[in-house]
């Protein structure tokens, strides 16, 4: 049996993010893979790498305030395990760039495929 209309997750989000990573955080990075590896392209067969998502997506999906969609965001760059740019593929690593830029494209950062360091 074939399942459909599933989003790959990578294992280590569960494996060893998912206790580090705050539910703002948490959902944010959910709608970035869901927008990106939950598309596959029909001619290619291949995974989205980015996609352009308003806030108003994000409020949408996540059930959040912009404020602590921006938070999660701020964190999630930080910890490398999204990317922002703009149309011409600018990071937008600021919150400040963020918000003057009219499109904000998203895709996952190698920071999620790997182990954050331990902080004691």
């Amino acid at each position: 049996m074939t399942v459909r209309y599933t989003t790959s997750v990578p294992n280590m989000l569960f494996d060893h993010h998912l206790g580090e990573l705050s539910v703002s955080e948490l959902k944010v990075l959910l709608v970035v893979i869901r927008q990106t590896w939950g598309w596959t392209d029909k001619f290619t067969g291949k995974k989205k790498q980015w996609d352009w998502i308003s806030g108003s997506q994000f409020r949408k999906k996540t059930g959040l305030s912009q404020k602590s969609i921006s938070k999660a965001i701020d964190t999630l760059i930080s910890k490398r395990m999204i990317i922002a740019c703009d149309s011409t593929g600018f990071a937008l690593t600021e919150a400040h760039d963020r918000r003057s830029a009219k499109r904000i494209f998203y895709s996952l950062g190698k920071g999620l495929f790997e182990q954050l360091p331990v902080i004691r």
